[in-house]
């Protein structure tokens, strides 16, 4: 699919649901609904990764409408944060097949690793890499809880399974990284487990409780790690073990 293509699909799956939330009677009639997809250049990459997180937090401005870009808050922020990093860690490492203590040394900052992200060839010096994020619940966390209310039924709810579902098919990535979905009973609807040898030998490098290996739609591999702002190092927490996982499953 081209990136036009891809980008008015999207965009049509977005006011669909976004629609749907903001029926009259529904819980989320009022509330501001987050919209993502992928980031320039994605449908570029080999392999595409898509992030999925959990909700977005932020201020409920009623002057921006009840509809929101994520990618807008992403390319307004002056200061990149310990999640926004790792996402750009780990891309980076998964796009290029590099997953050792000596690549993670020769790695750049993030900040350098954001002037070449999801940006033209032409105004960059590096590569450029990209990679596709969505929230599972659209619905802005204003609360600054862990969990937002919402989050829950909104995941629950069984016509957001389904525009969840469509979202992936249509991002159609090579692999996907979660943040610790696993606890909250997203995974369970929509995953299965695989048995294949690639996915046990991954299974050794994310043996506890908060990492699992699943499969969507028996193809496309699903890594459920850390949140992505998780008090943890890393290399050893996060770099290491999910970018070697990332390469066994996509060897």
């Amino acid at each position: 699919m081209s990136k036009i293509e891809l980008k008015k699909k999207i965009d049509k799956l977005m006011e669909e649901w976004a629609n749907y939330c903001h029926r009259p009677q529904s819980p989320w009639t009022d509330s501001i609904f987050v919209k993502d997809g992928a980031f320039p250049f994605y449908e570029q990459q080999e392999p595409k990764i898509l992030f999925i997180a959990r909700e977005l937090y932020g201020k409920q401005n009623k002057e921006d409408g009840l509809c929101i870009n994520y990618w807008d808050e992403r390319a307004g922020m002056d200061n990149l944060g310990v999640f926004q990093s790792r996402l750009l860690y780990l891309a980076y490492g998964i796009i290029n097949g590099q997953c050792t203590l000596q690549d993670w040394l020769n790695m750049q900052e993030a900040k350098e690793l954001d002037n070449s992200f999801a940006k033209s060839n032409e105004t960059t010096e590096t590569k450029t890499f990209s990679y596709a994020f969505m929230n599972a619940s659209k619905i802005l966390n204003i609360q600054g809880t862990q969990i937002g209310d919402t989050f829950q039924g909104f995941i629950n709810d069984s016509e957001n399974l389904k525009f969840i579902i469509e979202e992936i098919r249509l991002l159609n990535p090579n692999i996907i990284v979660s943040a610790n979905l696993g606890d909250l009973g997203l995974m369970g609807k929509l995953m299965t487990f695989s048995n294949s040898i690639k996915q046990k030998q991954a299974d050794n490098l994310l043996n506890n409780e908060n990492r699992f290996i699943y499969c969507f739609d028996d193809k496309i591999p699903w890594i459920d790690t850390w949140h992505f702002s998780a008090h943890k190092d890393h290399f050893k927490g996060f770099y290491e073990p999910v970018c070697e996982a990332a390469k066994i499953l996509l060897g």
